[in-house]
């Protein structure tokens, strides 16, 4: 059958009418799942935000922990630098007292061996002596 013209238009543009619905149909579907991973990539973006700007002031927070123990151990070591000078110091004069009291001890000993010697002697003669007057 041979349908007159303007039938065949009108089902033609029925037709057109229906494939472009289910174009527009899948047109929407598309534009949901855009929309969707848009919001998730919005969201995304949102928490490495957020993780950026915790991430910057714990860094910040320990780069001034880092200042703090850096200050306090040039503080040590300037404390420990003085106490090594003090004991540098009381080493050279413990060395120095040390010496002093060496020759001290070696004059003592000299000077109680020579008393010792001569008594010895004269305590010796004195026995040989008496023993001849005897």
């Amino acid at each position: 059958m041979v349908q007159p013209p303007s039938t065949a238009l009108k089902e033609q543009g029925r037709v057109s009418l229906r494939a472009a619905l289910t174009e527009i149909e899948e047109l929407k579907q598309s534009q949901r799942c855009v929309e969707i991973s848009l919001a998730k990539q919005i969201e995304e973006n949102e928490q490495l935000t957020l993780r950026l700007s915790n991430g910057g002031s714990k860094i910040e927070q320990l780069e001034e922990q880092l200042a703090k123990q850096i200050k306090e151990n040039e503080e040590k070591q300037f404390m420990i630098d003085a106490l090594n000078k003090k004991i540098a110091g009381f080493s050279k004069n413990q060395d120095k007292v040390s010496g002093r009291l060496a020759t001290r001890l070696t004059l003592a000993h000299d000077c109680s061996y020579r008393r010792k010697t001569p008594s010895r002697r004269a305590t010796t003669w004195e026995r040989s002596t008496s023993v001849k007057r005897s």
